[in-house]
This record gives C-alpha cells, structure tokens and sequence, in this order.
C-alpha cells in the first residue's frame, strides 16, 4: 500500500501539498510512514492551529490520527492534496417537507449525521431514529461527517420521515375518552380506523377521521397527510347511549356527539311512542336543553341519562 520510493536506509522525505479550505494551501515534506498524528503536529508548527481543532480528509475520507500516510494511499508526491478543516461551524437549512418548514442551523464542519438528526430533533421534536436526511439526492449514513457528504456553508439538508417509523399520536372524540396510538407513518387512514376498532369497539365503517378540519381518505397514509409524531387527530363515529325512562325500563339510541337534545327526544319517541312535547331528559342532576348537544353536556359512548 506504500506509494512513496523503494529505498534502503532513511527513506527521502517528499513534499505533499496540503489545502486549508477555511486559510490557504501550504506544501509539508512528509514520509508515507508518517501518521496523521503526525501531519497534524507539522501542520501546527507552521501555522499555530491546535492538532486537537486539525481534522484531515483525503480523496473525501476522514484521516485517523493513528493511521500513515500509506493506508489511505496517499502518494507523496507534489500532485496529492489532503485536505484541513479547521474547527469551526457553518450555517446550512434543514428543509422538513411535511412540516412544511425551513430550520436553519449553526453546526460545525466535523459533525456527524447522527448529531445532526440529534439536534433536529431537538428543535423540531422529531425523533432521530425516524429521521431519512437527504443531500443532492443522497441518504446520509449516520456515522459520516458533514464535510465528507459534501455539506458546506449554506446547503440544504432535506429531512424525510422514514416511512416504518413509529408515530405516537393522540386521539380525540367529542363522546369518549381521550387515547393514544403507536402507528407507522406507512399506516393507511383505513388501518389507523382498524386499529381503533380494535381499541374502542367502534366499527371502522362507522369512523370519520379528522386532522386540521380536514376528512382524511381511507387510501391515503398519514405521511401523505403531513401526520408527524404527537399529531392529534379527531375521530367521528357514532354512540351508544342508555336511556333509562319512568317505567324503569332502558333502551339504547344510537346517536352522533354532534347531536341536540331534541334530536335526542326525537329517537326516544320513535321507540317509545311517547309524545316529544312531553319529555324532559335529566344528566348528572341537570334538565338537558333541547338546544344543546351531548358533546356539550360531556355525554359519552355508553353513559345513562334519564326521562322524565
């Protein structure tokens, strides 16, 4: 793997041109056998900078302090150019499409791609294991550095949620109690509906989903819909509620939470056969206003009210 002259004794020391992307270039006489350790020292003695600020890339790769010349196949003649950064940061964008966002961030050149996705998900919450960062069409592995994928001051840094990723999000109906889901971001709006239908009863035919006011399609992901971790959707569906009337008998209605009390009366008449004029429902100790609707009343899947 020695490129440097075949000789016998003291091998002849040669000149090798080394580029300081953030100074200017200057041209060291070096042995193949010397370490990068040992390039950096160099590098300090004629510029001041600190070997622990030096990091050393050739052809794009990372030089490891206790490595030689020799094992990256660096020739040392006048025509091999290896590469200093020097501590520092660089502003770049982090684009997040389906947060439709922009974030700018101050890094430094020798951060790896894992820390990147740290901080990101320091800002924007996303967790890191569930980031796919893209740069000029590339996936970035997490154990490269930022310089060696080719980022530079002002790049863009496209961040796309990986689609088997677990979202956890919160779920919230008008007449049933709040809960949560562990979903892919793959997941179809009809398997989200399912998964509901499993957890609650409630047939997934019968279930309307809602983000941002917006009906969600059976056929169409929650990436498709933007749906990040922690997102809250709202459910629609149908309920069963009791009615317990004066002859202590009790019948179910099924009704929406978006129904009126006199919607209400309405059912329990047609069951009943009692005339509407004359009803009065009572919940938790009140008389239920035939204006209002059972979500304002707090009446969930499954609670008693009471005819009077």
């Amino acid at each position: 793997m020695m490129h440097g002259p075949a000789t016998t004794g003291e091998p002849s020391k040669k000149k090798i041109k080394v580029s300081f992307k953030v100074i200017r270039s200057l041209t060291l006489d070096v042995l193949s056998s010397d370490t990068i350790g040992s390039i950096k020292d160099k590098i300090y003695r004629i510029e001041g900078t600190s070997v622990n600020q030096q990091e050393l890339f050739f052809a794009g790769n990372h030089l490891e302090d206790t490595k030689a010349l020799s094992d990256y196949i660096v020739s040392t003649d006048s025509d091999s150019t290896i590469d200093v950064w020097v501590e520092g940061r660089m502003p770049i964008s982090i684009k997040i499409p389906s947060m439709e966002k922009t974030l700018p961030l101050n890094v430094k050149f020798v951060e790896t791609v894992k820390k990147l996705k740290v901080m990101i998900q320091d800002e924007v919450g996303i967790p890191s294991d569930q980031q796919l960062l893209i740069f000029c069409g590339k996936t970035l592995k997490d154990d490269e550095l930022l310089i060696a994928c080719g980022i530079i001051k002002d790049s863009t840094v496209y961040v796309m949620l990986n689609p088997l990723a677990e979202l956890l999000l919160y779920v919230h109906m008008a007449c049933d109690n709040a809960f949560s889901l562990e979903v892919k971001a793959g997941y179809t709006i009809s398997d989200v509906k399912v998964i509901v239908e499993s957890l609650r009863g409630i047939p997934a035919s019968q279930i309307k989903v809602f983000h941002d006011e917006v009906e969600l399609q059976d056929s169409f992901t929650l990436s498709f819909y933007k749906i990040k971790h922690q997102s809250v959707l709202h459910l629609q569906a149908p309920i069963q509620i009791f009615v317990k009337i004066v002859t202590g008998k009790t019948i179910t209605i099924t009704a929406e939470a978006s129904d009126t009390i006199a919607i209400i009366i309405t059912k329990i008449a047609s069951k009943t056969g009692f005339k509407c004029k004359n009803l009065k429902l009572f919940y938790a100790g009140k008389v239920l206003q035939d204006q209002k609707t059972l979500s304002f009343y707090g009446i969930k899947r499954e609670s008693t009210i009471y005819l009077r």
